[in-house]
């Protein structure tokens, strides 16, 4: 799903990024040149999430790319909604029960990063990165997924990894999945940001630890 064989022609284009309680977004439409998806990917990954709309901004404007209805947001991310859409992206077997604001992006990137303590040693919480392409000038369409959901209890470790792909944007299929104790850790240092930079090349529980863990 590389963003170098698309044709050009006028695209839109959403980021979301969740963490420490909040999704920033961004969202906008242009005929941008070939690769610069990831450039705005490695762009961002300079910054902290909340700085992510004005670094997008930044790199358009400095690079004189053409975009249209350019709009940020933020919103407080509530705890069982970004669960309830954790599970759905890594368990579900239909594309099209990801929620609308995914369908509505031709181009659409995704990265979360949350926990929360629910008890007192009780924590639960999932990472995911998420790309998804539907050009249909271009013939190509297709999502894939990386993420884990866990749940620690007084030390004790357990979750759900998977890595999916749906290439027609109709159905998943799992490329590989753990259940039990996931390969990720609960806090600190995971870099779900570069795992959605190199989601294309990630098949595997290996590769995802090499490219998450800092």
């Amino acid at each position: 799903m590389s963003d170098t064989i698309f044709k050009a022609g006028l695209q839109t284009y959403g980021f979301e990024f969740g963490c420490n309680g909040k999704i920033y977004s961004t969202y906008f439409s242009g005929d941008i040149p070939q690769g610069t998806d990831s450039r705005i990917l490695e762009e961002v990954h300079r910054y902290l999430f909340k700085e992510s709309s004005g670094a997008i901004c930044s790199y358009l404007e400095k690079n004189n790319i053409k975009y249209h209805h350019f709009h940020s947001g933020v919103e407080t991310l509530e705890h069982g909604r970004i669960m309830e859409k954790a599970d759905s992206l890594l368990r579900s077997r239909s594309a099209s029960k990801i929620e609308s604001r995914l369908r509505e992006c031709s181009h659409y990137y995704a990265a979360m990063d949350h926990q929360k303590k629910t008890g007192s040693s009780h924590y639960t919480g999932c990472y995911y990165a998420v790309k998804r392409i539907s050009d249909a000038d271009a013939g190509i369409s297709g999502c894939k997924v990386i993420g884990q959901t866990y749940e620690e209890n007084d030390g004790d470790l357990q979750g759900y990894f998977a890595i999916r792909e749906s290439r027609d944007n109709q159905c998943f299929y799992d490329i590989e999945k753990i259940t039990g104790e996931p390969p990720l850790p609960a806090f600190g240092c995971v870099d779900v940001l570069n795992l959605l930079k190199n989601i294309d090349t990630v098949e595997n529980v290996y590769q995802a630890k090499k490219t998450a863990l800092r």
